[in-house]
């Protein structure tokens, strides 16, 4: 469609799909004279508790090239960008088995520990 950056932040937000990223919500979704977009991207990005270290760099980076080149270039940047959530997508599955296998290991521990005590 070639939206521009307010389009796109408009659509995000009344899809819904992307709830999660509440810093989406307090993006403009229209052209305001005086503002700078990226700039607000970046000051919402990083208020937004709900993010770690890596999903808030991927954002930064992914931010800071919207809008600043043809339909083609922010496709190529899109791309980039998805390659690495890929990336990040596999580590955190690696991470929930590990903390998972752990927490269910803790949970046996515990309950068995409060067997031992109520005999």
């Amino acid at each position: 469609k070639a939206l521009d950056v307010y389009e796109i932040v408009h659509e995000l937000c009344v899809s819904g799909s992307y709830k999660n990223l509440e810093f989406l919500s307090h993006l403009p979704d229209h052209y305001e004279p005086g503002t700078d977009f990226r700039e607000q991207w970046v000051q919402e990005v990083t208020a937004d508790r709900n993010l770690n270290d890596d999903e808030r760099s991927l954002l930064l980076s992914f931010g800071s090239v919207l809008g600043t080149s043809d339909a083609e270039g922010q496709l190529m940047s899109v791309e980039a960008a998805l390659e690495t959530v890929r990336t990040l997508e596999v580590r955190r599955s690696e991470e929930y088995q590990q903390k998972g296998r752990l927490y269910r290991s803790l949970g046996m521990l515990f309950g068995t520990m409060a067997g031992i005590m109520i005999i």
